[in-house]
């Protein structure tokens, strides 16, 4: 987890609960980026339009309560914000983030990112060489069904295409292929022996 932005007090964090329901955070949170806007805050702004933060009540083991702006982020936006952290204007735009949100909603004490571990990695759909409709259909039910069976049964499908002929080998092929199945799964294909 990285700190985009800490207020005063002890640093520890203990989430309690999402205190707005969507509709009242979606109008908070507009009204903040306006108001960022018009203040000529434009980088604050479109961080706070951009990156899908939530709102959330916490305390500490002080029993300090403050709010949070927290987000449970894949792989490449928390990636990308930990290198937008880096440069010092944007630690200045996380800083306007919070401090115009205190004026207008809770008091926030903190904005952070916490690297989401149990999603999948998320990858393109491979360019193949030869393409059917058969092979189209099972790319689409692959993406589809990889987020509630897994990769394993999609993998088979895979390799009764390729023994049929329908889908060639190399990197655009059956391997490109696999290769998709595997990272949009947890699990590894590694295991598997064709």
């Amino acid at each position: 987890m990285i700190y985009l932005y800490h207020g005063s007090g002890a640093g520890d964090i203990l989430l309690d609960r999402e205190p707005l329901s969507t509709d009242q955070w979606g109008r908070l949170r507009q009204s903040v980026c306006k108001l960022l806007k018009s203040r000529k805050l434009v980088q604050a702004a479109e961080i706070l339009e951009t990156v899908p933060f939530r709102l959330f009540e916490a305390t500490n083991g002080f029993n300090d309560e403050f709010s949070v702006l927290y987000v449970n982020a894949p792989f490449e936006l928390y990636n990308r914000l930990v290198e937008q952290y880096a440069e010092p204007q944007n630690k200045i735009a996380f800083r306007h983030i919070a401090e115009t949100m205190t004026e207008v909603g809770p008091y926030i004490r903190f904005i952070v990112a916490n690297l989401n571990t149990d999603s999948p990695e998320t990858v393109s759909s491979p360019n193949l060489d030869i393409t059917s409709d058969i092979v189209e259909r099972a790319l689409s039910d692959a993406e589809r069904l990889i987020h509630s069976q897994g990769a394993v049964a999609q993998i088979r499908r895979g390799v009764a295409c390729q023994k049929a002929g329908r889908i060639g080998h190399g990197s655009n092929g059956f391997d490109g292929f696999i290769h998709f199945l595997s990272v949009r799964s947890v699990q590894s294909v590694s295991y598997f022996n064709f």
